[in-house]
């Protein structure tokens, strides 16, 4: 029953190519072959890449990569320091890069740590500053924001990250299950 139904919204990555599958009246099942196919074409195509360019051409790629976040720290520095000081700022990420390091490039595909370690930085808000270690999740974003601006956070998933950082949920916050989507 389902997968006879029109996409329209259905799988994020077919948001942006809405119109065009909604015209040919693409299936969510079909949808999902293509998707898969292009996915594979993609990867095969990474692979061959990979093995053309050598250690130098990857070393390029990484030297490119990291220009590009240093750019975006830049203008980060630039944005934060015309911000008023008590200003409440998050920035995240959902997920890392890998470049090679086992085999693979990109994201999506493993679960090592330079996927999986990635930025989460709350400023202001009563999060006090420091390096906190234990597992956090974007889910806790929501109602550490609703904490900070007085809002009840009491049916949201997560956990307000104020309470990792004062110490009374630390040792839920080492010792939650983690999972991967």
């Amino acid at each position: 029953a389902h997968d006879a139904g029109v996409v329209k919204g259905e799988i994020g990555e077919a948001q942006e190519h809405d119109a065009a599958y909604l015209l040919t009246g693409v299936t969510m099942g079909e949808l999902k072959r293509i998707l898969k196919e292009q996915k594979k074409l993609q990867r095969a195509m990474v692979k061959k890449a990979a093995k053309k360019m050598g250690k130098e051409g990857k070393q390029y790629v990484r030297n490119r990569y990291d220009n590009n976040l240093r750019h975006v720290d830049d203008q980060v520095a630039r944005y934060l320091e015309a911000l008023p000081s008590d200003a409440l700022v998050v920035i995240m990420s959902d997920h890392g890069e890998e470049f090679w390091e086992h085999g693979g490039f990109e994201h999506g595909h493993t679960l090592y740590d330079e996927l999986l370690r990635v930025p989460l930085i709350v400023k202001g808000g009563g999060v006090t500053p420091g390096r906190y270690n234990a597992p956090t999740s974007l889910l806790d974003i929501a109602p550490t924001l609703a904490r900070a601006l007085g809002t009840p956070s009491d049916e949201m998933s997560g956990w307000p990250l104020q309470d990792l950082a004062d110490g009374s949920r630390k040792s839920d916050f080492e010792t939650r299950p983690l999972t991967f989507g």
